[in-house]
């Protein structure tokens, strides 16, 4: 039979539409009567998908190159791959197209126990969300792409894994040694058999096991995480094997074993500059060492004492300080009340470094701080300026003992118009100088001068 002529005149769109399913046809027919006429006919359409000026005719020949109908497909996806009861989830098509075709426009509908969503197809894909269902469990997600002219109609799928959501309502007892193997029963809800309990992260309990209602779980404490500062509170995570998970933050407080003591220093004095630092001693005492800037300054120190745990009331504790010479305690001992503690104040009449101690019949710990030498006090005068105006600045800086601090560093800042110089050092006799500019509207200004120890002095006005 003849090789039929196809009009050049034919759109891509009205091939597909119309014409291809004759012409698949047709090649099945023409294969059986002439060995590679079916070749012959793929290349024509081929170069009609592909806008070439005309098909070329003839005598089919063996040797005719073969060609292969464009591939359309698709492909879908959920996320997450595993969800909590009620979640959101996204679900995603992904069109796969040869050149020339388009899915714009295109309607997706996706389905999902129970529950259908659509979207519409920009460049070569979309997404919709659904929601997790409430029973635990694999969900597969249908895909169906509707077709557009040029695209033909596909069918995709995917899935996903709805995973329990526990929940803790609380922790019995909350607190416990650190050497851990104490029992402790965590409430709530949605627990599952095989279920894991960690004390911190990584640290799992031992004998963990889950009541047939799903609402408690009996276990063993672990010890403490290594590291860890004691007394210190830790999250408690329940896993249930299908990966659902609940965290209470804070929830379990581990204290140290046996009789301990904290102290604790803080300075009243507003205006000073004041840091401290944990230092964790190796005989498992802890020292706290903190940093100030004043003089003849009292401090008030407390100190604290735990029995595995509990405040341990009623009991007298001693202060002593190292060096003891210029400095003092008032009163020297005190008794602890009903939370374990009791304060003292302590007075430092010198600069340097000293070593407080707080000491009971069983047990005794330290604080040590530095008070610092160096700029006490800084001071400046300036005229309230006009908008625009400059004006002279002038300061001094003094040590602890009133002398005047020759070279030392200071900052100056304003939050509106013009300071200069913004750094300076005094000159011998503690003094400092700049010019200051205001702005030229008329508004609230702070100027500041600081040195690099933390000692400052501000001044707010409007211009």
């Amino acid at each position: 039979a003849a090789c039929p002529v196809l009009p050049l005149e034919l759109t891509q769109a009205a091939y597909i539409d119309t014409i291809l399913p004759d012409v698949q046809g047709l090649i099945s027919a023409q294969n059986q009567q002439h060995p590679g006429a079916g070749r012959f006919l793929f290349m024509g359409w081929y170069e009609l998908m592909d806008n070439q000026a005309a098909l070329n005719t003839g005598s089919p020949s063996p040797d005719s190159p073969s060609f292969s109908l464009p591939t359309f497909s698709m492909s879908a996806s959920a996320s997450p791959a595993s969800a909590s009861e009620g979640a959101p989830v996204t679900v995603s098509a992904s069109l796969q197209l040869p050149g020339g075709a388009s899915a714009a426009g295109g309607v997706v509908t996706f389905s999902a126990a129970g529950q259908t969503t659509t979207c519409t197809v920009t460049g070569t894909g979309c997404s919709g969300s659904i929601t997790a269902p409430t029973s635990p469990g694999p969900v597969t997600v249908n895909a169906a792409f509707g077709g557009t002219s040029t695209v033909p109609p596909m069918t995709a799928s995917a899935s996903f894994t709805v995973v329990s959501a526990p929940a803790i309502t609380a922790v019995n007892p909350a607190s416990g040694s650190a050497g851990g193997g104490q029992t402790v029963t965590v409430t709530g809800s949605q627990f599952l058999p095989g279920a894991t309990v960690d004390f911190g992260a990584g640290n799992p309990a031992g004998g963990v096991s889950v009541n047939a209602a799903g609402t408690a779980i009996t276990l063993t404490t672990p010890p403490a995480p290594p590291g860890l500062s004691l007394p210190a509170v830790v999250d408690v995570t329940v896993t249930n094997p299908d990966g659902g998970t609940a965290t209470d933050p804070g929830a379990f407080d581990y204290y140290r074993v046996g009789t301990y003591m904290q102290v604790t220093a803080s300075h009243p004095t507003l205006g000073d500059e004041f840091r401290c630092s944990h230092v964790n001693e190796p005989n498992g005492q802890e020292a706290k060492f903190c940093h100030w800037i004043a003089t003849s300054a009292t401090t008030q120190v407390t100190a604290t004492l735990l029995n595995n745990g509990l405040p341990d009331a009623g009991q007298t504790i001693s202060f002593s300080s190292s060096p003891a010479a210029g400095a003092g305690f008032s009163p020297a001992t005190c008794t602890t009340g009903s939370g374990g503690s009791c304060s003292v104040d302590f007075t430092a009449s010198a600069a340097g470094s000293h070593t407080l101690t707080a000491g009971g019949a069983s047990a005794s710990t330290r604080v040590g701080y530095t008070q610092i030498s160096g700029p006490a006090a800084i001071l400046f005068t300036m005229s309230v300026p006009r908008t625009g105006q400059t004006v002279t600045l002038t300061g001094s800086v003094t040590l602890i003992d009133g002398a005047p601090d020759g070279g030392a560093p200071v900052l100056l800042t304003a939050s509106a118009g013009t300071i200069s110089p913004t750094s300076t050092r005094t000159a011998g006799d503690g003094s400092f100088s700049a010019t200051y500019t205001a702005p030229g509207l008329v508004e609230q200004v702070t100027v500041m001068t600081s040195t690099s120890n933390g000692v400052y002095l501000s001044f707010t006005f409007s211009t």
